[in-house]
């Protein structure tokens, strides 16, 4: 942690905000996908946390604040527990939707927005671009379609044909 000189005029502000760096990091580690899942000890996060408290202390009395330990300590306590608190309440938000999506899939609900309807000569120039009489670009310009739409349009056909009969 690097803290800048007395001489700057910013100097409390900057001392004060490099004080939390490490729990920013602490931060992160619990914000990944390795984060303590609830009801899990996890006794190597609590030995980093209890490391990173005591450097804190150290550093904050060796610089003689005018802000306590127990206020400064009680913040970095307190903020990490609401950060963990909000981690849980995401991560059971996102089960309960996935829960849900998985229902309303079961059910057979469609999600997004209705394909557009294919245009009257699609499939002449489907079978025009099959045949080699047409190109790519050319069958997508008389259909009035972008080339890479007219080929995902064509594979759901052909695909939608072979599943049928």
């Amino acid at each position: 942690m690097k803290f800048f000189q007395t001489s700057s005029p910013c100097y409390k502000k900057h001392t004060f905000c490099n004080r939390f760096d490490r729990f920013r990091k602490v931060e992160k580690i619990m914000m990944t996908d390795r984060a303590i899942p609830p009801g899990d000890c996890g006794g190597e996060i609590q030995a980093q946390l209890q490391a990173m408290a005591e450097e804190i202390v150290s550093r904050i009395t060796a610089l003689d604040a005018p802000v306590s330990t127990e206020q400064l300590l009680g913040g970095l306590v307190s903020e990490l527990f609401l950060t963990a608190a909000k981690e849980r309440q995401r991560a059971e938000r996102r089960r309960r939707q996935a829960e849900g999506i998985a229902e309303a899939k079961a059910k057979g609900v469609r999600f997004g927005p209705s394909p557009k309807p294919l245009p009257g000569n699609f499939e002449s120039c489907r079978k025009a671009w099959r045949d080699g009489e047409l190109s790519l670009a050319k069958a997508a310009d008389r259909c009035g379609m972008a080339r890479a739409s007219f080929r995902r349009a064509v594979m759901r056909r052909e695909q939608a044909g072979s599943c049928a009969g």
